[in-house]
């Protein structure tokens, strides 16, 4: 359906029931608690600063330290995270985003709200498709009235919040990351080999059980080597097989130094020539092939001076 009509349909038509069911029959607020979190007080921004700027027997810094590697942890999939909804935007929608620029408004951002002590947040690719969708073109309305309302709250209260269901709250929850879930986890699977799939598949998992992004990234790290070796083991590193005796020169010598020379270079040299970029797998390839052919003389009793003494690496 058109988003402009099922958004606000979706968030305001299951207020008006819960408020008509409990009004309707005859009771108040209180009588629908059991529907309602806990109440929550207002604390204003400057909160964080009134008790941590000159007070600092008030901040705890082993619980500080104890939080170091998730912080870090935190910074690169908020990172990563950022630039692929970035580029997932522009796959989306027909619009050309400004990466640095906008990676630096969303850094700018989060420098600002960590400091009032809020979590860090960036864009959601969801949230510009409706965008997108609701207003037609690029149109940064959408941005300022979000933007608007954020301050509205930050400078007044958040108790309002007080007035919402459980189930209203658990279902927005639901919503912002029911997207992220259909997207990188399950619409994945539709230009993600089956391999790769399984990867995505076992992060979750790890994630699941061990209950520590920690162990998730780590899982997530090691597979990401894992398969960039065996990857670029499987990509040969040079142009054709090594040659001997049968390159030639560009400068022009004497016949009978030339045949001296080809004479000596099919015993002598070796020329391997090379392509693209040597890793671990594909180097460990290419060092045990000329081990083979050097032994392979060794074990065939070929005199010395006539064993191979150079090897050129034409790099391409």
């Amino acid at each position: 359906g058109n988003p402009a009509v099922m958004i606000p349909m979706m968030l305001f038509v299951p207020l008006l029931i819960f408020y008509a069911a409990v009004y309707g029959s005859g009771h108040d607020l209180e009588f629908a608690q059991a529907w309602m979190f806990p109440p929550m007080k207002n604390v204003q921004f400057w909160g964080i600063w009134e008790h941590s700027l000159g007070s600092y027997r008030n901040v705890n810094i082993k619980a500080w330290m104890a939080t170091i590697p998730e912080l870090v942890i935190m910074v690169i999939v908020c990172f990563m995270d950022c630039l692929l909804k970035i580029l997932g935007t522009e796959g989306k929608l027909p619009v050309k985003v400004d990466k640095n620029r906008e990676m630096q408004l969303f850094g700018l951002g989060n420098v600002l709200t960590a400091a009032c002590g809020s979590p860090v947040g960036y864009m959601q690719l969801k949230f510009n498709v409706i965008n997108f969708g609701i207003l037609g073109h690029m149109n940064r309305r959408g941005g300022l009235l979000y933007a608007c309302l954020c301050v509205i709250t930050f400078l007044t209260t958040i108790e309002h919040f007080n007035y919402l269901p459980r189930f209203f709250l658990s279902t927005l929850l639901f919503f912002a990351g029911a997207g992220f879930v259909a997207e990188n986890l399950w619409g994945s699977r539709k230009y993600l080999s089956l391999l790769e799939w399984g990867q995505i598949l076992l992060i979750l998992v790890v994630f699941i059980i061990a209950q520590d992004l920690l162990y998730a990234v780590i899982t997530g790290v090691i597979l990401t080597c894992t398969d960039f070796i065996l990857t670029y083991a499987k990509v040969p590193c040079t142009v054709r097989s090594p040659q001997r005796g049968t390159e030639s020169s560009s400068v022009r010598r004497a016949p009978v130094l030339t045949s001296s020379l080809h004479h000596i270079m099919a015993k002598w040299v070796l020329v391997v020539r090379l392509k693209g970029f040597i890793f671990f797998a594909s180097a460990q390839s290419l060092v045990a092939q000329l081990r083979s052919m050097m032994e392979e003389e060794e074990k065939l009793g070929i005199p010395k001076y006539r064993r191979l003494h150079y090897v050129i690496f034409d790099l391409e």
